[in-house]
């Protein structure tokens, strides 16, 4: 009877075990870009960074399960309202490296480039755009076209995500 209990428990825990395995945004149609190089994910202040928000989480945690959908929303929305900004993810568990580099000690963390400037606020996708337009300047507000340097960065991101699913 205690096996039967027990083998009932694991196969209750292997949906989400594999769900960590593969991350939040590991779907084709997702609009939130999967980051697992360290090289993809910008360092430090410097201005010529790409205009990138950037969601550090683990696939066990709650808070991150339950704001994965709303992360997708600030993704559409961004690509309609804000189409310079490349929004983007990182599972600390599969990618403890790029995490530590960024000093993530809670999960869910976001924070937003250039500059690493760390979100504190209400996790909702309004609050979440406000905070980008509140720390993004008239060019990257704009709907022109990222630089050569933002546009090499973000396809090096989609080149290591898509890398990742194969």
């Amino acid at each position: 009877m205690a096996a039967s209990r027990a083998s009932a428990l694991v196969l209750l825990l292997l949906p989400s075990l594999a769900s960590a395995n593969e991350g939040l945004y590991a779907s084709p149609s997702s609009a939130v870009t999967s980051l697992t190089s360290i090289d993809a994910v910008p360092k430090g202040t410097a201005p010529d960074q790409p205009f990138m928000l950037v969601e550090f989480y683990s696939a066990w945690c709650g808070h991150c399960q339950h704001f994965a959908p709303v992360y997708e929303s600030i993704a559409l929305k961004a690509k309609a309202e804000i189409p310079r900004l490349h929004v983007a993810a990182v599972n600390c568990v599969d990618h403890e490296d790029i995490c530590t580099a960024h000093s993530v000690s809670s999960y869910p963390t976001i924070i937003l480039f250039p500059g690493e400037v760390l979100f504190k606020r209400g996790m909702d996708a309004r609050t979440v755009i406000e905070f980008v337009r509140e720390h993004a300047s008239a060019e990257q507000l704009s709907a022109a076209p990222p630089s050569p340097a933002a546009a090499s960065a973000l396809a090096h991101a989609a080149v290591a995500a898509h890398t990742r699913s194969i």
